[in-house]
């Protein structure tokens, strides 16, 4: 208990010497501090966007990421911050709110995933790119279309990277 305890005020005093070395206002060090903690959702949106991506799911997370900022953030933070008065406390709040809603979406759609599926989907899509680049087939008898050479625009094969300097 005493250990946790103590971890916490150091954690505070840590927290505060970093504020005061980027600003030295009462005002906005308070404000910073009682920002900080709902904003800490916003790493979550970062790795679950990556896991999105990562899946071939780019167009979700990129739906998601603007409906949750432009949709919900950027309105909400306006409203809070000008006509309900709230100032800085208001603009960072709609921020907050948006990128917790933003998490919980992508929680769920993550949740939901079908990992098996997601791993046959991407060996399928890894099988089609090496075909697609005349490489060599999973069966090793040589029936790939470009004779190990990897292709590059337009469908030009792509010299070793010495051989065009003797040119």
């Amino acid at each position: 208990m005493a250990f946790r305890q103590g971890s916490h005020q150091a954690n505070c005093l840590l927290r505060q010497a970093v504020q005061r070395a980027f600003c030295q206002a009462c005002v906005v060090s308070q404000s910073s501090l009682s920002i900080a903690r709902p904003l800490s959702v916003d790493g979550q949106n970062a790795v679950l966007s990556s896991v999105l991506r990562g899946a071939g799911r780019q167009w979700t997370g990129a739906g998601l990421n603007l409906a949750g900022w432009w949709g919900v953030g950027v309105p909400l933070a306006y409203y809070l911050a000008l006509p309900a008065g709230m100032g800085v406390q208001g603009l960072w709040g709609g921020f907050a709110t948006a990128s917790a809603l933003q998490a919980v979406v992508q929680h769920a759609v993550v949740a939901r995933m079908d990992w098996e599926e997601e791993v046959r989907r991407a060996k399928e899509l890894v099988d089609s790119q090496d075909a697609g680049e005349g490489g060599s087939d999973d069966e090793g008898d040589g029936s790939g279309s470009g004779g190990g050479r990897k292709l590059g625009e337009a469908g030009r094969a792509l010299e070793p990277v010495g051989a065009a300097v003797g040119k």
